[in-house]
């Protein structure tokens, strides 16, 4: 990482235009880069896969250990490119590709989140079947997702997916494989998020606040809104026009919507950053202390 995978000075005034909790969130945003930079950026040591391990008689606890680390190297490598590409989209005002890159942002963070509250209670228990639920879990974490990677190796099997996708559904994917709903991780990225704020005293979370949940899920639905085609678009992309009651059309973003995003979306990246940082964290102590 270098000076060119950060915010720089000038940039972050011109940003903040003179409001304070504006560039401490521009410079918080430049600290979780550096932190997600620092601590993903060499280049591992290779990794034993379930083969390997079971070859060599390892123990159930020794699998979760082994896999606890995987999980941990890919989502962090996930957050701080993420964070890296977002520097960039601001810095050359590409508010739509900020936005999509905000949305993964938020959701590598709640996958982070998700997986440290699934395993921080059994990590504690030193049961075989434990072990064996934290490592069912982390195959998920690692290897889970919408689309059945396994099988479709199989020339027949891809055709019965194809078919399945032509009439408008979905072909199943067998359970150990299937990824959780990212919705289901927000909302346990939400509850941390606030019970961060909480501790910290921010006003959203002080006891005279109507506020005491749902930012991340709204930040959420919002960025959903650019990221697709719609509502998200139109209010980049379009404006009022010179008569009353037409339209004036861009052709891109500029200075004007790079401000207004970060404004009304881009501040909560950086405190979601700090959840996820502390939840990656966390994991990495159960990695050595386990």
């Amino acid at each position: 990482m270098g000076p060119a995978d950060l915010l720089p000075s000038p940039f972050i005034a011109w940003l903040a235009a003179g409001d304070p909790h504006i560039e401490k969130a521009a410079r918080n945003l430049n600290l979780f880069v550096a932190d997600f930079a620092t601590s993903f950026s060499y280049s591992p040591a290779d990794m034993p896969t379930c083969r390997v391990l079971a070859s060599q008689g390892a123990s159930l606890e020794d699998h979760v250990k082994s896999h606890l680390a995987v999980a941990q190297w890919l989502l962090g490598a996930r957050m701080k490119e993420q964070l890296i590409d977002l520097v960039y989209a601001l810095l050359n005002h590409r508010v739509l590709n900020a936005a999509l890159i905000s949305r993964g942002i938020i959701e590598s963070a709640a996958a982070i989140v998700y997986l440290h509250e699934k395993l921080d209670g059994t990590l504690r228990n030193r049961s075989e079947q434990a072990y064996q639920n934290a490592l069912d879990e982390l195959h998920r974490s690692i290897g889970g997702g919408r689309f059945d990677w396994l099988s479709a190796k199989d020339d027949d099997q891809m055709l019965k997916h194809l078919e399945v996708y032509r009439v408008g559904d979905d072909p199943e994917v067998p359970s150990g494989r299937r990824a959780t709903s990212i919705l289901t991780m927000l909302v346990k990225l939400d509850r941390r998020f606030h019970k961060m704020a909480k501790r910290l005293g921010t006003a959203t979370n002080s006891t005279a606040s109507p506020i005491q949940g749902g930012v991340v899920r709204a930040v959420y639905a919002q960025l959903c809104d650019f990221c697709h085609p719609g509502t998200g678009t139109a209010i980049l992309l379009s404006g009022p026009g010179n008569l009353d009651g037409w339209v004036r059309l861009r052709s891109g973003t500029g200075e004007r919507e790079t401000r207004w995003f970060f404004w009304n979306l881009g501040i909560f990246v950086a405190p979601i950053c700090q959840v996820a940082y502390e939840a990656l964290s966390s994991i990495n102590t159960v990695v050595a202390d386990s």
